[in-house]
């Protein structure tokens, strides 16, 4: 999470792969039929505030996979990173 990769191979596609409309609309829906049964799924609360980061900083283009970015800049780190590193190992 720390070299950027993830954040930014969102950047080299032209359209999403799981568009993060898409998403935020799938969580509102799971959000809304956990409520009616008296359910709280704050997995669901903290990744849609993450996926409202994507939609904000990308917007249509926003892929699910920017969620790594969004909690990059919730870190204090930028979104994206001008060179990223492929993971050592």
């Amino acid at each position: 999470m720390t070299s950027g990769l993830r954040a930014d191979v969102t950047m080299m596609f032209e359209q999403p792969h799981v568009s993060i409309d898409m998403a935020i609309e799938l969580a509102t829906q799971v959000q809304g039929l956990a409520k009616e049964h008296g359910v709280k799924l704050r997995a669901y609360d903290v990744s849609k505030d993450h996926m409202e980061a994507v939609k904000a900083h990308r917007g249509v283009l926003g892929d699910i996979a920017g969620i790594y970015g969004a909690v990059r800049q919730e870190s204090g780190l930028p979104y994206e990173i001008d060179n990223p590193k492929p993971p050592s190992g």
